[in-house]
């Protein structure tokens, strides 16, 4: 499978015809470095804004789905993979365990121009 498939089904569009275009695919991915996760977050809110600006409407039988139906659908699905725990759709900070030297750190925490950024948990007050 070649990257833009690969892609394409990260992003839930693999059905002809496609949302969007290869070539808007192939700038993200040139964009991102070839990295195919960060291609489809930044692709993710793409279909998002063009499920929601299209009007469809298709009849199946006695079935019938409107657009909107698209986009609670697809939005679903990502808050699905969210709270699954996804690396996808997520965006987060992750701490470095290990790779630096304890003299390194030393010297960091030593050096009166370096500044730490602690972690605060719970309600702030002053």
């Amino acid at each position: 499978m070649d990257l833009l498939m690969q892609l394409r089904v990260l992003i839930g569009d693999i059905s002809e015809p496609y949302i969007l275009d290869d070539d808007i695919l192939q700038h993200y991915l040139d964009k991102n470095g070839g990295n195919i996760s960060l291609a489809a977050k930044e692709i993710m809110p793409i279909i998002l804004v063009n499920l929601s600006t299209t009007s469809v409407r298709e009849r199946e039988g006695q079935v019938e789905v409107f657009g909107s139906e698209r986009v609670k659908n697809y939005l679903d699905t990502l808050e699905h993979l969210n709270s699954a725990g996804s690396s996808l759709t997520k965006n987060y900070a992750s701490p470095t365990i290990g790779g630096v030297r304890k003299s390194e750190v030393e010297r960091v925490r030593k050096d009166p121009e370096s500044v730490s950024c602690g972690f605060k948990i719970g309600m702030f007050s002053e």
